[in-house]
């Protein structure tokens, strides 16, 4: 690896391609795209990990879901309507299913899917937010030891392109806020969302 510094957790629909491409080799993805920090621990060697300083990027998670569930009707994974498949995703097989603790414990929707060990321990040293992504990025820089990574597209005019989250309030009904609110109760309480932020 030489250059590897981290290890970039690819939360999906938090801007995590450009996040990657701008992070490089200094702190790339591990095995495959979306996988959990639990799984990459599992599967490689241990210096590796205990070595390299390991960041994922979080993002409202009303809005997040949206933007996954838009995603994977473009994709065709399904043909539900939102509510639908709000209360059961459909996404891409991804490598938690495979392996370690049941589907439940690692619903999509969730951040802690991504960045959290089964007993809820955080195995991540930084999240940073998309709502806050330049001053975030450059506490990643700092992290990596590395003032030279650029941050590549301008992430609002992405989301704003592709239309992944346009419109997100107007989708939901008290039944689905509620959902959410409890689903995601964890990285709303640790980053103080609410729906309009």
């Amino acid at each position: 690896m030489g250059i590897q510094k981290g290890i970039f957790i690819h939360v999906p629909k938090a801007a995590g391609k450009t996040l990657y491409k701008s992070f490089g080799k200094v702190c790339p993805r591990m095995i495959h795209k979306h996988c959990t920090a639990r799984f990459i621990k599992s599967k490689i060697d241990p210096n590796i990990w205990e070595s390299t300083v390991k960041i994922a990027w979080s993002r409202n998670p009303w809005e997040r879901a949206f933007s996954l569930y838009k995603y994977t009707k473009i994709l065709k994974i399904h043909s539900m309507g939102f509510k639908e498949w709000l209360f059961d995703p459909k996404v891409k097989r991804h490598c938690m299913e495979m392996e370690g603790p049941p589907y439940y414990l690692n619903n999509p929707l969730k951040l802690e899917t991504y960045v959290c060990d089964e007993d809820g321990g955080l195995l991540v040293d930084f999240i940073g937010r998309l709502s806050n992504i330049e001053e975030d990025f450059e506490k990643s820089k700092e992290l990596l030891g590395n003032p030279n990574i650029k941050l590549q597209t301008c992430v609002t005019k992405y989301l704003g392109k592709n239309g992944l989250s346009n419109g997100y309030e107007n989708k939901y009904n008290p039944e689905m806020l509620s959902y959410v609110s409890e689903v995601c109760r964890w990285e709303i309480e640790k980053f103080g969302y609410d729906f309009a932020t």
